[in-house]
This record gives C-alpha cells, structure tokens and sequence, in this order.
C-alpha cells in the first residue's frame, strides 16, 4: 500500500473538515445515546487498549462501527482472525 506523508497541508485539511462536522439535530438524540454508552462502557476500553496503548475511546468508535457495541460479536469478518476474535471475546467478558 501507498504511503501517504502527513504533511502539514494534509494536517489542515483534516482539521478543516473536522471542524466543519455537524450532528444533525433530527439525529442528536441517537448520538447522545451511543456516546452515553461508549463512556458508560470507558474502563472497558481502556482495559482492551490501554496495554497496547490505544486510546479508549478509540476502541470504543471502532467497537460501535463494527459490532454495533455488542460486546458479543466479533470485530472481524474474516476467517484468518478467528484466534484474536476469541481473544478479543475474551478480553471483552474479563473486562
């Protein structure tokens, strides 16, 4: 894969358009919701991540879009990652 160089131009752009971001309010409720839940479920993430150093919340955003928070389902599709599915199973239900 290309590696892209995160220039200071690329920096901006990026800021810029995170900036510009706006919930919708006919969806504010639904994300309020989802956030209460991520923060509710935060020494979770942080005990998945945190050894790896990875950002709860982090953790929590790709949980939400892959398993839609169901710490019963596996963030992987594919059959070549059912070992670290298990153990992220795992590490779900010690945690």
């Amino acid at each position: 894969m290309a590696r892209v160089p995160f220039t200071m131009s690329l920096r901006k752009e990026y800021e810029n358009l995170f900036n510009g971001c706006r919930i919708r309010p006919e969806r504010l409720n639904e994300v309020e919701s989802i956030i209460a839940k991520l923060q509710a479920n935060k020494s979770r993430y942080q005990n998945v991540g945190g050894g790896l150093g990875i950002p709860w919340f982090f953790v929590a955003a790709i949980h939400n879009m892959e398993s839609s928070l169901s710490f019963a389902k596996c963030l992987s599709r594919n059959k070549l990652y059912t070992l670290s599915c298990h153990d992220i199973l795992l590490s779900w239900r010690k945690n």
